[in-house]
């Protein structure tokens, strides 16, 4: 498959590639020389794994857990994924502890997250932690970003070709390229006569200083919200350019200790496996009573208790009925 290819998307949606991107658009992807001399010669596995993020690292370590030679393809630098390119001010996940990792005995045995909502830098530690406990550096190549993928019918096998010059041929294609490390600038009227500087949130210049400067922000989702946190206690002025606003929860950000995590760790596989089951992924169970069958006060109580819970409490442990009834929605929003 190549950029000519013509590819099916959920409701005829087209994927936003540098081939693709409307006219003047920009999409920006990596294009850096091979981290590896040793390009040349084809790569040859049973299983190609295409991303070097949580699910690329997931793939790799459970097909070697079944025997199988697997190789890996990563356009970044290092591990990470999309948290190897987030490094904008304020980037951290919004799924608490313990359950934004790795549900792999060997990694989170010896590891311990500082905060209940860790950072970009902690999770590049993390990554780092975890490419050590599984030696995954072996088998993966940095700085090859796949531009072609195509089929032999005959042999039943994978040729994949990168941009930086790689070669790999596997039986099993696996595809962990993720929809969230690409960075799409739209082609606003002006913009190429624009002065000033114009910094991209999945593309962030680490050196950057908002001290004493005017910023404009365009957007309002989860990335806006963080910069916006951050950026606005150094700006001299900020603006926000939003079409609706973001529904914001406080997270209830606090530190983790040593001891708390390893007394947690004997619950791990439990409450993994009740977040994999569970239908928003967190061992969390939704209030059983409809809003407007309990009394005022019992409401109240309920929202405050989860208001102060912080995380995905609020959305995820309300009345029943909060997010399927209009008339019931207005309540807990006003």
């Amino acid at each position: 498959m190549t950029g000519n290819d013509t590819v099916s998307y959920l409701n005829d949606e087209v994927a936003v590639t540098a081939e693709t991107a409307p006219s003047g658009a920009e999409v920006h992807e990596s294009t850096k020389p091979a981290a590896q001399e040793e390009t040349k010669g084809i790569i040859e596995s049973d299983v190609l794994v295409i991303g070097a993020g949580f699910s690329g690292i997931t793939a790799i370590d459970r097909f070697r857990k079944l025997g199988m030679k697997v190789k890996c393809l990563e356009s970044g630098s290092d591990f990470g994924g999309v948290w190897y390119w987030n490094r904008y001010p304020g980037a951290r996940v919004d799924s608490e502890c313990p359950f934004y990792q790795l549900n792999i005995p060997e990694v989170y045995k010896d590891w311990h997250f500082t905060q209940r909502f860790s950072d970009h830098r902690e999770l590049r530690q993390y990554m780092a932690h975890i490419d050590k406990v599984l030696n995954l550096r072996k088998d993966t190549y940095f700085n090859a970003r796949v531009n072609d993928a195509r089929w032999d019918e005959a042999t039943s096998t994978w040729t994949v070709k990168t941009l930086q010059g790689h070669e790999a041929k596997a039986k099993y294609l696996i595809l962990c390229t993720g929809l969230l490390h690409r960075t799409y600038t739209p082609d606003f009227q002006g913009i190429k006569d624009y002065k000033g500087e114009i910094h991209h949130s999945g593309e962030w210049d680490e050196s950057f200083s908002a001290k004493g400067k005017k910023i404009a922000i365009i957007g309002a989702g989860a990335t806006a919200v963080q910069i916006t946190q951050e950026l606005g206690k150094q700006a001299d002025e900020l603006t926000v350019f939003l079409r609706r606003p973001s529904y914001c929860l406080p997270m209830r950000q606090r530190s983790w200790t040593k001891e708390e995590q390893h007394q947690w760790k004997a619950f791990y596989p439990v409450l993994f496996k009740e977040g994999r089951d569970s239908a928003v992924g967190f061992p969390t169970a939704r209030n059983p009573n409809g809003l407007f069958d309990v009394s005022e006060s019992a409401r109240e109580a309920l929202f405050d208790e989860l208001w102060e819970r912080g995380g995905f409490n609020f959305q995820l442990a309300n009345f029943k009925d909060t997010a399927l009834d209009k008339d019931v929605n207005k309540v807990p929003s006003k």
